[in-house]
Protein backbone atom coordinates (compact mmCIF):
# COMPACT_ATOMS: atom_id res chain seq x y z
CA UNK A 1 0.00 0.00 0.00
CA UNK A 2 2.68 2.53 1.07
CA UNK A 3 5.08 1.83 -1.82
CA UNK A 4 1.80 1.30 -4.48
CA UNK A 5 3.41 -1.79 -5.02
CA UNK A 6 0.78 -4.98 -6.34
CA UNK A 7 1.63 -8.48 -6.12
CA UNK A 8 0.36 -11.24 -7.00
CA UNK A 9 0.60 -15.05 -5.42
CA UNK A 10 0.48 -18.30 -6.50
CA UNK A 11 -0.97 -20.01 -3.57
CA UNK A 12 -0.89 -24.09 -3.15
CA UNK A 13 -4.56 -25.32 -1.99
CA UNK A 14 -3.41 -29.25 -1.95
CA UNK A 15 -1.35 -32.15 -1.80
CA UNK A 16 1.88 -29.81 -1.08
CA UNK A 17 4.20 -29.60 1.96
CA UNK A 18 5.12 -26.78 3.27
CA UNK A 19 8.68 -26.64 1.29
CA UNK A 20 6.65 -26.38 -1.65
CA UNK A 21 5.21 -23.43 -0.37
CA UNK A 22 6.85 -20.49 -2.06
CA UNK A 23 6.68 -16.32 -1.84
CA UNK A 24 7.59 -15.33 -5.09
CA UNK A 25 5.13 -13.30 -6.76
CA UNK A 26 3.98 -14.03 -9.80
CA UNK A 27 3.32 -10.65 -10.73
CA UNK A 28 4.23 -7.23 -9.55
CA UNK A 29 2.95 -4.39 -10.96
CA UNK A 30 3.55 -0.36 -9.71
CA UNK A 31 0.56 1.18 -9.18
CA UNK A 32 0.01 4.97 -9.92
CA UNK A 33 -1.67 6.17 -6.29
CA UNK A 34 -1.65 3.91 -3.10
CA UNK A 35 -4.40 1.25 -3.42
CA UNK A 36 -7.26 0.66 -0.66
CA UNK A 37 -8.88 -2.37 -1.63
CA UNK A 38 -8.79 -5.18 -4.46
CA UNK A 39 -11.38 -8.08 -6.28
CA UNK A 40 -11.01 -10.73 -8.53
CA UNK A 41 -12.43 -10.86 -11.84
CA UNK A 42 -13.37 -12.56 -15.17
CA UNK A 43 -13.48 -11.01 -18.56
CA UNK A 44 -14.03 -12.09 -22.26
CA UNK A 45 -9.91 -12.44 -23.50
CA UNK A 46 -11.30 -11.69 -27.14
CA UNK A 47 -9.29 -14.68 -28.43
CA UNK A 48 -10.67 -17.59 -30.63
CA UNK A 49 -11.07 -19.85 -28.08
CA UNK A 50 -13.58 -18.21 -26.07
CA UNK A 51 -12.07 -18.26 -23.08
CA UNK A 52 -12.08 -15.84 -19.80
CA UNK A 53 -8.82 -14.13 -18.75
CA UNK A 54 -8.42 -13.41 -15.35
CA UNK A 55 -7.63 -9.66 -13.61
CA UNK A 56 -7.25 -8.10 -10.89
CA UNK A 57 -8.95 -4.87 -10.11
CA UNK A 58 -7.64 -2.64 -7.70
CA UNK A 59 -9.66 0.99 -6.11
CA UNK A 60 -6.91 3.70 -5.21
CA UNK A 61 -6.70 6.90 -3.15
CA UNK A 62 -7.22 8.76 -6.50
CA UNK A 63 -10.76 7.39 -6.88
CA UNK A 64 -10.13 4.91 -9.81
CA UNK A 65 -10.63 1.14 -10.52
CA UNK A 66 -7.85 0.23 -12.72
CA UNK A 67 -7.86 -3.51 -13.99
CA UNK A 68 -4.18 -5.67 -14.38
CA UNK A 69 -3.55 -8.76 -15.63
CA UNK A 70 -3.31 -11.90 -13.13
CA UNK A 71 -2.13 -14.68 -16.16
CA UNK A 72 1.56 -14.87 -14.51
CA UNK A 73 4.20 -13.54 -17.87
CA UNK A 74 1.07 -11.35 -19.07
CA UNK A 75 2.46 -7.67 -20.44
CA UNK A 76 2.95 -5.49 -17.89
CA UNK A 77 -0.47 -3.70 -18.98
CA UNK A 78 -3.64 -2.24 -17.44
CA UNK A 79 -6.98 -0.55 -17.95
CA UNK A 80 -8.67 2.55 -16.23
CA UNK A 81 -12.12 1.03 -15.54
CA UNK A 82 -13.71 3.94 -14.24
CA UNK A 83 -13.32 7.13 -11.53
CA UNK A 84 -15.07 8.38 -8.61
CA UNK A 85 -14.48 12.42 -9.33
CA UNK A 86 -12.68 14.65 -7.04
CA UNK A 87 -12.84 11.44 -4.49
CA UNK A 88 -11.18 8.42 -2.91
CA UNK A 89 -12.20 4.70 -2.83
CA UNK A 90 -12.64 2.66 -0.15
CA UNK A 91 -14.10 -0.05 -1.17
CA UNK A 92 -14.77 -2.27 -4.32
CA UNK A 93 -16.55 -5.18 -5.18
CA UNK A 94 -17.87 -7.52 -8.30
CA UNK A 95 -20.41 -9.50 -8.41
CA UNK A 96 -21.99 -12.03 -11.17
CA UNK A 97 -26.08 -12.99 -10.92
CA UNK A 98 -26.79 -15.54 -13.13
CA UNK A 99 -30.38 -14.95 -12.47
CA UNK A 100 -30.28 -11.72 -14.30
CA UNK A 101 -27.34 -12.80 -15.95
CA UNK A 102 -25.50 -9.86 -15.26
CA UNK A 103 -21.83 -8.87 -13.40
CA UNK A 104 -21.63 -5.20 -11.47
CA UNK A 105 -18.99 -3.69 -9.45
CA UNK A 106 -20.07 -1.64 -6.63
CA UNK A 107 -17.68 1.28 -5.73
CA UNK A 108 -17.72 2.76 -2.30
CA UNK A 109 -16.07 6.28 -1.78
CA UNK A 110 -15.31 8.90 1.42
CA UNK A 111 -18.14 10.84 -0.32
CA UNK A 112 -21.43 9.06 1.40
CA UNK A 113 -22.16 6.60 -1.61
CA UNK A 114 -21.75 3.58 -3.01
CA UNK A 115 -21.64 3.26 -6.95
CA UNK A 116 -23.48 0.34 -8.80
CA UNK A 117 -22.14 0.17 -12.17
CA UNK A 118 -22.03 -2.47 -14.99
CA UNK A 119 -18.79 -4.73 -15.55
CA UNK A 120 -16.96 -5.06 -17.75
CA UNK A 121 -18.99 -1.95 -19.56
CA UNK A 122 -18.56 0.00 -16.52
CA UNK A 123 -19.74 3.21 -18.41
CA UNK A 124 -22.85 2.26 -17.43
CA UNK A 125 -23.91 3.39 -14.40
CA UNK A 126 -27.74 1.51 -12.85
CA UNK A 127 -27.65 3.41 -9.78
CA UNK A 128 -26.24 4.70 -6.30
CA UNK A 129 -26.70 3.50 -3.08
CA UNK A 130 -27.26 6.39 -0.88
CA UNK A 131 -28.09 6.59 2.85
CA UNK A 132 -24.20 7.25 4.71
CA UNK A 133 -24.03 10.68 6.29
CA UNK A 134 -20.21 10.17 6.45
CA UNK A 135 -17.44 8.32 4.60
CA UNK A 136 -18.15 5.06 3.70
CA UNK A 137 -15.62 2.39 5.26
CA UNK A 138 -16.18 -0.99 3.84
CA UNK A 139 -18.55 -2.74 1.61
CA UNK A 140 -19.17 -6.74 0.66
CA UNK A 141 -21.51 -8.11 -1.01
CA UNK A 142 -23.51 -11.96 -1.01
CA UNK A 143 -22.25 -14.32 -3.67
CA UNK A 144 -25.90 -15.67 -3.49
CA UNK A 145 -27.68 -15.04 -6.79
CA UNK A 146 -31.54 -15.40 -4.31
CA UNK A 147 -29.70 -12.81 -2.30
CA UNK A 148 -28.62 -9.85 -3.87
CA UNK A 149 -27.36 -8.34 -0.57
CA UNK A 150 -24.77 -5.30 -0.39
CA UNK A 151 -23.63 -4.16 3.60
CA UNK A 152 -21.81 -1.21 4.10
CA UNK A 153 -20.26 0.37 7.17
CA UNK A 154 -19.02 4.12 7.95
CA UNK A 155 -17.94 7.04 9.55
CA UNK A 156 -21.72 7.87 10.83
CA UNK A 157 -20.97 4.80 13.23
CA UNK A 158 -23.69 2.62 11.03
CA UNK A 159 -23.95 -0.62 8.95
CA UNK A 160 -26.51 -0.40 6.39
CA UNK A 161 -27.81 -3.45 4.20
CA UNK A 162 -28.79 -3.00 0.61
CA UNK A 163 -30.17 -4.48 -2.32
CA UNK A 164 -28.20 -3.80 -5.11
CA UNK A 165 -29.83 -4.86 -7.99
CA UNK A 166 -32.77 -2.11 -6.85
CA UNK A 167 -30.42 -0.22 -5.02
CA UNK A 168 -32.98 0.00 -2.40
CA UNK A 169 -31.69 0.45 1.77
CA UNK A 170 -32.99 -2.68 3.40
CA UNK A 171 -32.16 -2.29 7.06
CA UNK A 172 -29.92 -0.14 9.03
CA UNK A 173 -28.02 -0.57 12.27
CA UNK A 174 -26.34 2.63 14.77
CA UNK A 175 -23.64 1.71 16.85
CA UNK A 176 -23.78 2.62 20.46
CA UNK A 177 -22.75 5.96 21.80
CA UNK A 178 -20.55 6.65 24.06
CA UNK A 179 -19.43 9.23 26.81
CA UNK A 180 -16.46 11.39 25.70
CA UNK A 181 -12.99 10.21 26.79
CA UNK A 182 -11.56 13.65 26.19
CA UNK A 183 -12.59 15.01 29.32
CA UNK A 184 -15.55 17.29 27.95
CA UNK A 185 -18.48 17.21 29.32
CA UNK A 186 -22.16 16.15 27.57
CA UNK A 187 -20.11 14.89 24.57
CA UNK A 188 -20.79 11.65 23.24
CA UNK A 189 -17.97 9.43 20.60
CA UNK A 190 -19.88 7.18 18.23
CA UNK A 191 -18.02 3.69 17.78
CA UNK A 192 -17.00 3.96 14.42
CA UNK A 193 -17.19 0.04 12.19
CA UNK A 194 -14.00 -0.43 10.49
CA UNK A 195 -15.02 -3.11 8.30
CA UNK A 196 -17.48 -5.54 7.57
CA UNK A 197 -18.05 -8.77 5.92
CA UNK A 198 -20.67 -10.89 4.18
CA UNK A 199 -20.34 -15.36 4.32
CA UNK A 200 -21.38 -16.45 0.71
CA UNK A 201 -24.71 -17.04 1.50
CA UNK A 202 -25.46 -14.13 2.25
CA UNK A 203 -27.00 -15.21 5.64
CA UNK A 204 -24.21 -13.74 7.81
CA UNK A 205 -22.42 -9.92 8.73
CA UNK A 206 -19.78 -9.62 10.99
CA UNK A 207 -18.73 -6.53 11.56
CA UNK A 208 -14.90 -4.72 13.13
CA UNK A 209 -14.69 -1.78 15.06
CA UNK A 210 -11.81 1.05 15.69
CA UNK A 211 -10.40 0.34 18.85
CA UNK A 212 -11.92 -2.71 19.77
CA UNK A 213 -11.13 -6.37 19.93
CA UNK A 214 -14.47 -6.81 19.35
CA UNK A 215 -16.24 -8.53 16.24
CA UNK A 216 -20.12 -8.86 15.82
CA UNK A 217 -22.02 -11.22 14.15
CA UNK A 218 -25.35 -9.96 12.75
CA UNK A 219 -28.03 -12.73 10.91
CA UNK A 220 -30.09 -11.22 7.78
CA UNK A 221 -33.66 -12.68 8.51
CA UNK A 222 -36.32 -13.57 6.47
CA UNK A 223 -37.78 -9.93 6.39
CA UNK A 224 -34.37 -8.94 4.81
CA UNK A 225 -33.04 -7.20 7.89
CA UNK A 226 -30.10 -7.10 10.46
CA UNK A 227 -30.37 -9.02 13.81
CA UNK A 228 -27.27 -9.61 16.30
CA UNK A 229 -26.54 -12.80 17.23
CA UNK A 230 -23.24 -12.79 18.59
CA UNK A 231 -19.69 -11.11 19.35
CA UNK A 232 -16.23 -12.87 19.35
CA UNK A 233 -13.45 -11.17 21.18
CA UNK A 234 -9.88 -11.16 19.89
CA UNK A 235 -7.05 -11.49 21.58
CA UNK A 236 -5.92 -8.23 19.95
CA UNK A 237 -7.09 -6.21 17.45
CA UNK A 238 -8.97 -6.81 14.25
CA UNK A 239 -7.73 -4.97 11.07
CA UNK A 240 -9.47 -7.29 8.02
CA UNK A 241 -11.96 -9.55 8.87
CA UNK A 242 -13.14 -12.05 5.56
CA UNK A 243 -15.57 -14.96 4.97
CA UNK A 244 -13.45 -17.61 2.71
CA UNK A 245 -15.39 -19.88 0.21
CA UNK A 246 -16.20 -22.21 2.76
CA UNK A 247 -17.82 -20.25 5.39
CA UNK A 248 -15.24 -19.91 7.09
CA UNK A 249 -14.43 -16.27 9.17
CA UNK A 250 -10.18 -15.48 9.05
CA UNK A 251 -9.59 -12.46 10.61
CA UNK A 252 -5.90 -11.11 10.13
CA UNK A 253 -4.09 -8.87 12.99
CA UNK A 254 -0.62 -6.99 14.18
CA UNK A 255 1.63 -9.27 11.98
CA UNK A 256 0.60 -11.78 8.77
CA UNK A 257 1.64 -14.73 11.24
CA UNK A 258 -1.28 -13.64 13.70
CA UNK A 259 -4.61 -14.93 11.44
CA UNK A 260 -7.18 -16.02 13.62
CA UNK A 261 -9.70 -18.54 11.99
CA UNK A 262 -13.32 -19.14 12.86
CA UNK A 263 -15.75 -22.09 12.04
CA UNK A 264 -19.39 -21.56 10.85
CA UNK A 265 -21.78 -23.43 13.52
CA UNK A 266 -24.91 -24.39 11.70
CA UNK A 267 -28.22 -24.51 12.99
CA UNK A 268 -29.39 -27.65 12.69
CA UNK A 269 -33.27 -25.88 12.18
CA UNK A 270 -32.89 -23.72 10.07
CA UNK A 271 -29.12 -24.97 8.56
CA UNK A 272 -28.10 -21.20 8.81
CA UNK A 273 -25.26 -19.90 10.61
CA UNK A 274 -26.10 -19.10 14.15
CA UNK A 275 -22.60 -18.95 16.15
CA UNK A 276 -19.12 -19.33 15.30
CA UNK A 277 -16.23 -21.40 17.16
CA UNK A 278 -12.44 -21.02 16.90
CA UNK A 279 -10.15 -23.19 14.93
CA UNK A 280 -7.15 -24.47 17.05
CA UNK A 281 -5.53 -25.92 13.70
CA UNK A 282 -3.77 -23.31 11.76
CA UNK A 283 -2.96 -26.15 8.58
CA UNK A 284 -4.82 -24.21 6.11
CA UNK A 285 -2.29 -23.95 2.80
CA UNK A 286 -3.49 -20.49 2.41
CA UNK A 287 -2.87 -19.46 6.12
CA UNK A 288 0.56 -20.96 5.73
CA UNK A 289 1.65 -19.22 2.72
CA UNK A 290 0.26 -15.63 3.80
CA UNK A 291 2.26 -16.34 6.75
CA UNK A 292 5.39 -17.50 4.92
CA UNK A 293 4.57 -14.35 2.68
CA UNK A 294 4.97 -11.67 5.56
CA UNK A 295 8.09 -13.33 7.36
CA UNK A 296 9.80 -13.40 3.93
CA UNK A 297 8.87 -9.93 3.22
CA UNK A 298 9.27 -8.16 6.51
CA UNK A 299 5.79 -7.14 6.28
CA UNK A 300 4.68 -4.55 9.14
CA UNK A 301 0.92 -4.72 10.02
CA UNK A 302 -0.34 -1.48 11.89
CA UNK A 303 -0.56 -1.85 15.83
CA UNK A 304 -4.40 -1.10 15.09
CA UNK A 305 -7.13 -0.48 13.29
CA UNK A 306 -6.67 3.06 14.84
CA UNK A 307 -3.53 3.59 12.65
CA UNK A 308 -5.00 1.97 9.68
CA UNK A 309 -7.81 4.38 9.96
CA UNK A 310 -5.51 7.65 10.60
CA UNK A 311 -4.61 6.59 6.94
CA UNK A 312 -7.40 6.87 5.40
CA UNK A 313 -8.40 9.75 7.39
CA UNK A 314 -5.89 11.53 5.94
CA UNK A 315 -7.89 10.95 3.05
CA UNK A 316 -10.80 11.49 4.26
CA UNK A 317 -10.03 14.61 6.04
CA UNK A 318 -8.87 16.43 2.89
CA UNK A 319 -11.74 18.89 2.31
CA UNK A 320 -11.32 19.86 5.45
CA UNK A 321 -7.78 20.55 5.54
CA UNK A 322 -8.30 22.33 2.41
CA UNK A 323 -10.94 24.92 4.06
CA UNK A 324 -8.53 25.32 6.75
CA UNK A 325 -5.40 26.87 4.31
CA UNK A 326 -4.42 29.95 4.38
CA UNK A 327 -5.58 31.05 0.89
CA UNK A 328 -9.02 29.96 1.68
CA UNK A 329 -9.27 31.46 5.03
CA UNK A 330 -12.68 33.62 5.51
CA UNK A 331 -10.82 36.41 6.70
CA UNK A 332 -7.57 36.85 4.50
CA UNK A 333 -10.08 37.48 1.75
CA UNK A 334 -11.82 39.88 3.16
CA UNK A 335 -8.33 41.66 3.86
CA UNK A 336 -7.60 41.50 0.62
CA UNK A 337 -10.45 43.02 -1.12
CA UNK A 338 -10.42 45.96 1.60
CA UNK A 339 -6.09 46.19 0.58
CA UNK A 340 -7.21 45.75 -3.22
CA UNK A 341 -10.13 48.80 -3.08
CA UNK A 342 -7.53 51.08 -1.12
CA UNK A 343 -4.84 50.54 -4.01
CA UNK A 344 -7.64 51.60 -6.44
CA UNK A 345 -8.67 54.89 -4.77
CA UNK A 346 -5.17 55.85 -4.11
CA UNK A 347 -4.53 55.51 -8.14
CA UNK A 348 -7.68 57.76 -8.54
CA UNK A 349 -6.06 60.33 -6.41
CA UNK A 350 -2.96 60.20 -7.98
CA UNK A 351 -4.68 60.53 -11.44
CA UNK A 352 -6.97 63.05 -10.29
CA UNK A 353 -4.18 64.69 -8.92
CA UNK A 354 -1.55 64.74 -11.66
CA UNK A 355 -4.54 66.07 -13.98
CA UNK A 356 -5.11 69.14 -11.55
CA UNK A 357 -1.42 70.10 -12.24
CA UNK A 358 -1.59 69.97 -15.88
CA UNK A 359 -4.41 72.11 -15.31
CA UNK A 360 -2.37 74.42 -13.62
Amino acid sequence: RQDKTLALYSVPLTGRDDSSNTADPIAVYKTPKRVGSLAFASVPSGTDDGNAAEIIVSADFEGNAIAYPVEAGASNVSRLLLGHTASMLTGLRIVPNSTDNTTRILTSDRDEKVRVSSFPNTFVVEGYLLGHTEYVSSIDVSKNDACPFCVTCGGDGTIRLWDYTTCEELDVVKADRSSSDDGEEGKESVEVPLGVTMNPGGSIVAVIWNDCTRIDLFRVTEQRSLEMIQSVECSKQPLIATFLADGNLVVLAKDPAFIVQYKAVLDGDSGRAASFSLIADDSSPLIKCLKAVGTEKQITMPESSLEAADLRKEEVSSRQSVRDKEWNNAERKVTDRARIARRKKRKRQEKKAAKQAMEG
